[in-house]
């Protein structure tokens, strides 16, 4: 999806790192390695703080799912069935 909004953008060449953190994602834009593609949620505190800024770009047709998957035989804790009906609520349909 990033690299197709790219292209449209008449960009064709770029480098990129991947990370399974957040945390490290922020922690190497702050550090000015480079820029992060992170939701809005995960970088508020850092934004106000002024550790990072907000670029505006738009992409109209990108798209993110979610899911969260539990295996059907195994004991859930009664906090993870809260998470889990907290997120039922809250989450839309699709």
């Amino acid at each position: 999806m990033f690299d197709r909004s790219f292209e449209k953008e008449g960009i064709d060449s770029i480098t990129y790192l991947e990370f399974q953190s957040a945390e490290a994602i922020k922690q190497c834009a702050i550090s000015g390695i480079d820029i992060a593609f992170l939701p809005e949620i995960v970088t508020e505190a850092e934004v106000e703080r002024g550790e990072l800024v907000a670029l505006p770009w738009q992409i109209p047709d990108l798209r993110v799912y979610t899911q969260m998957l539990w295996h059907k035989d195994k004991w859930l804790s009664p906090i993870m069935m809260g998470f889990i009906e907290a997120v039922r609520e809250v989450a839309p349909k699709g």
